[in-house]
């Protein structure tokens, strides 16, 4: 039976592949490629830049299957000056009670070219939970917490 709580190594940002291991020795790796389906990933791409991935699942040496497809996490409409927020697309209302219970929510600041700044705003719950009402979006929120504001 494969573990409902895998653990997930390259997570952080966008990442050019993410292994997942679950238990009996199954791994899934995922590799963010470039634009074209029949091109290796370069390290460049991740996954919020790459058009495609692919998915391997090995068991041990053997691969079990392995498939390019089209990546579900790719964001066709980053600007190049911009300010893009990569989260699971809550909104400040579930964020907010889901910061409650203590379970965390992990949003993403990118502006293409630079390096992404990952914020889990479960490590600021105080911070978030006085600011939470008055933003305006997730964006306003996320720098609300970058700033140590304390309404």
């Amino acid at each position: 039976m494969i573990n409902k709580n895998p653990s997930f190594e390259g997570l952080i940002g966008d990442v050019p592949y993410e292994t997942i291991k679950f238990d009996g020795g199954v791994n899934l790796v995922v590799e963010y490629l470039e634009s074209r389906k029949d091109k290796e990933n370069n390290g460049v791409n991740g996954r919020f830049t790459s058009r495609y991935r692919r998915i391997t699942l090995f068991a041990g040496d053997e691969i079990l299957s392995d498939n390019v497809e089209i990546n579900p996490y790719y964001v066709e409409d980053l600007l190049e000056d911009s300010l893009n927020v990569i989260h699971e697309g809550l909104s400040l209302n579930e964020i907010k009670n889901k910061i409650e219970k203590d379970e965390g929510y992990m949003v993403v600041l990118w502006t293409q070219g630079q390096s992404p700044v990952p914020i889990e705003l479960g490590n600021f719950k105080d911070i978030v939970l006085n600011n939470i009402d008055n933003a305006n979006d997730v964006a306003d929120l996320a720098i609300k917490v970058l700033n140590n504001e304390n309404d």
